[in-house]
């Protein structure tokens, strides 16, 4: 008999606990719109009990029997808090709640101002006399910091900047875009340039800037020599061979000059057998040859300077023991005009007018 008296003691209390919870019904909406707003949380301050509302709005609580701090809360909404009251007489289920919701725009205390100093994008690197005497120029651009190459051969490496692709860097002349006529980059745009044309390198790391050419790697821009005014006649030469792959070459450069009309010209020769590997032995078809002209003339005034220039690049006979084919023929033409005004006026420091024309063939 006390066994008993004790389960049905329980069972009265778990009726009577179940009987003091009531299940409220509401539905928000925009104060401004009308329309149902979702995911708003609703929580019962007081019972500990939380809920969400649906799509549509709704949302089911239970709540205890008495008053009940409710609040409501979504971003971009000002927060709300309600009374819900709960009788001990009132039905299991209570009529839907409608509650409307403002719309808050959140504002930030604080304040954050970052100034910074415009700069160039490029690093310019300057062809001095110790990298002059550099025999190519993608030897030159390996030393500029977080410059990469890729080696295919013996002839025309192709540049990467920061561990991109080649394909993603772009690399012009004097601004000027030039391609390269092959799919498989046999004969990229370095190899135009001979060494003792190169003046400097204007190197611009990433996507930013997009003045030259629109590479998300980079920008590699190959600034020549230009004619001088300071001599009336001067040159030099320079003649060598390597014994890796009896790599012979031969350059010399030319200036002259006479009041305000200068010209420079430069002419190099450069050919190479197979090249040798670290333990002596050759790297069969690893030979090329090539040879290289510039023609620049300069004539000027007082406010006027005009220019006009030839580049060309004749190679053959190019082996590339890495792909499917070899390079009968790459050469490479390039032609170009100036006119830079220079007027005496307060707002315009000069005006640079460029016309210029290339021509790219390639034999496999």
């Amino acid at each position: 008999m006390i066994l008993r008296s004790l389960l049905l003691g329980i069972v009265f209390c778990g009726l009577a606990v179940a009987e003091s919870v009531t299940t409220v019904t509401g539905l928000v909406v925009d104060g401004r719109t009308g329309l149902p707003l979702g995911e708003v949380n609703v929580v019962a301050v007081d019972a500990g009990t939380a809920t969400v509302t649906h799509r549509d709005g709704m949302f089911t609580l239970p709540l205890p029997v008495g008053t009940t701090l409710t609040r409501l809360s979504l971003v971009g909404y000002q927060s709300r808090v309600l009374r819900l009251e709960v009788v001990d007489d009132a039905a299991p289920e209570i009529d839907t709640v409608q509650v409307q919701l403002h719309r808050n725009v959140i504002r930030i205390a604080d304040e954050i101002v970052i100034e910074a100093a415009s700069s160039d994008p490029a690093q310019t690197r300057t062809a001095r006399g110790a990298d002059r005497r550099v025999l190519t120029t993608t030897a030159l651009i390996d030393r500029a910091e977080g410059v990469s190459l890729v080696r295919r051969a013996n002839f025309g490496q192709d540049p990467a900047i920061r561990g991109t692709q080649p394909a993603q860097v772009g690399v012009v002349i004097e601004g000027m875009k030039i391609f390269h006529a092959c799919v498989d980059r046999m004969d990229p745009v370095t190899s135009y340039v001979e060494t003792e044309n190169l003046q400097r390198l204007e190197i611009s790391r990433g996507g930013f800037d997009l003045t030259q050419a629109s590479a998300v790697g980079g920008v590699i821009n190959l600034v020549t020599q230009k004619p001088r005014f300071d001599a009336a006649l001067a040159g030099h030469s320079q003649f060598g061979i390597e014994s890796a792959s009896r790599h012979r070459f031969s350059r010399s450069v030319l200036h002259l000059s006479k009041g305000d009309f200068a010209a420079r010209g430069s002419f190099s020769y450069r050919q190479s057998s197979d090249m040798a590997a670290g333990g002596g032995g050759p790297i069969d078809n690893t030979q090329f040859a090539k040879y290289n002209y510039k023609l620049d003339v300069v004539r000027r005034s007082d406010q006027h300077r005009f220019e006009a220039g030839v580049l060309a690049d004749e190679a053959w006979d190019i082996g590339y023991p890495a792909l499917l084919m070899d390079a009968r023929r790459a050469s490479s033409l390039l032609l170009n005009a100036v006119h830079e005004w220079t007027p005496e006026h307060p707002r315009v420091h000069s005006l640079q007018t460029k016309l210029y024309v290339s021509d790219v063939d390639h034999w496999m």
